[in-house]
Parts: structure tokens; sequence; C-alpha cells
């Protein structure tokens, strides 16, 4: 049966799975492209589902739609959308801009299954350089500072 589980880092995940996976946004009425990971990190509130399909079958379950209300929180506060990735995509180097400087700001990128896999930190820079240490995908850049949070995706190609 096809199930779906929130994770503390934003995240919703099922259960592993040999088959095809497929993330499916209820409130759009469409499959969401590239998402096809066990692990899927949504970018706005809405309902999601996953469609788990076996392999050489037509033979597929879809979990019920689960509800994601926290995206609109995440990107309200602390930076008032002051934060902008350039360019995005990436081959790899990329810059993250604030507008504003934060004495502690520090940056996790987290791979498609919800893993942090790198963290780098600001040092009360406006522009930080990183270089994505990874295989070609979506990432997510978690910026934190003392006042909360903040989510913006990456894709490396």
């Amino acid at each position: 049966m096809a199930t779906i589980s929130s994770n503390p880092d934003g995240s919703l995940s099922t259960s592993t799975f040999s088959g095809i996976i497929a993330w499916y946004d209820c409130d759009n009425d469409e499959i969401i492209n590239g998402e096809t990971s066990t692990t899927f990190i949504p970018s706005a509130n809405g309902n999601y589902a996953v469609i788990l399909t076996e392999l050489g079958s037509q033979c597929s379950d879809t979990s019920d739609c689960f509800l994601v209300d926290y995206v609109s929180f995440i990107g309200a506060d602390p930076f008032n959308q002051e934060i902008s990735i350039e360019p995005n995509p990436t081959t790899g180097d990329f810059e993250i801009v604030v507008s504003s400087v934060y004495d502690a700001l520090v940056f996790e990128i987290i791979d498609a299954t919800g893993k942090v896999v790198q963290k780098v930190s600001a040092d009360g820079n406006a522009t930080t350089k990183v270089r994505l240490i990874g295989e070609p995908g979506i990432y997510m850049i978690r910026a934190i500072t003392e006042f909360g949070w903040y989510m913006e995706r990456i894709v490396k190609q």
C-alpha cells in the first residue's frame, strides 16, 4: 500500500520500492516532473500523493493526498524573498546572494533523499560562493539564521 510520511526536514517520503515512483500534485491534478525518488521536497503548500507502479505490470497504487501547509511559513521570514541563487540551474559552481547581512547564516544543501550533503557558512557576507559536490539532480538549499530558515530549490546539471 502506498503511504506518505513527513520528515523533520520538511520532506515527504514513501517506503522503499523497487518499481516506478511518481509524486503527484493533487491540487493541480498532475504528476510532478522529475520527482521519482522515495523522498520528495515540496516547494509550495498543497496536497501531494505518491504513485507506486510495479515493474513489468500495469498495477499501480496511489496514496491518499497529504496536506503540506508549512512551506509558506518557511519562505515568509526571515528573508522576505531577499535571497537568490545564481546561476540556477548550475553545473556546480553558484552564488547565494542575500540582500541583508546576518551575524549567523548557514546554508545546508539537501539531496533528493532529504540528507544534508554540504554545509556552508556565509561568515557575514551578502554573497557566498558555493561548489555543489554531488551528482546532477535536484537539491534544496536551506538558509538558516538566528531568526528562522528558508528553503530554495537548485538544479545541478
